[in-house]
């Protein structure tokens, strides 16, 4: 065993440069967003292959765009075609019947 990458759940498969399937590991997003002051965070991927970036409490030194360039570039580094990102600013997160919030919501 290499390392840990995630559930598979987690992972978020986004269209390459030469039409392949790419896949976005968990910890990819840790690494980025880890580094953002900000409260929270979700990560949602849209139907078309975009992600969009749900943001809680950030701090007054936030910028939406600095963190939608930071994310498209290094989705570029990984190969992803035109990587599409959206930034939204949340109170909270939705929860599921049992009251978790999930980091990161891939398409099924």
């Amino acid at each position: 065993m290499e390392d840990i990458q995630g559930r598979a759940e987690e992972i978020i498969y986004l269209t390459g440069k030469s039409g392949n399937s790419i896949p976005v590991q968990p910890n990819f997003f840790h690494k980025i967003l880890e580094r953002v002051p900000i409260g929270g965070w979700q990560i949602v991927q849209e139907p078309d292959n975009s992600i969009k970036i749900l943001v809680a409490k950030p701090d007054n030194s936030f910028e939406k765009a600095n963190l939608i360039k930071s994310m498209a570039d290094e989705l570029e580094k990984l190969g992803v075609n035109k990587p599409f990102v959206k930034v939204e600013l949340v109170e909270s997160f939705n929860r599921t019947a049992i009251g978790k919030t999930y980091l990161i919501k891939a398409l099924r």
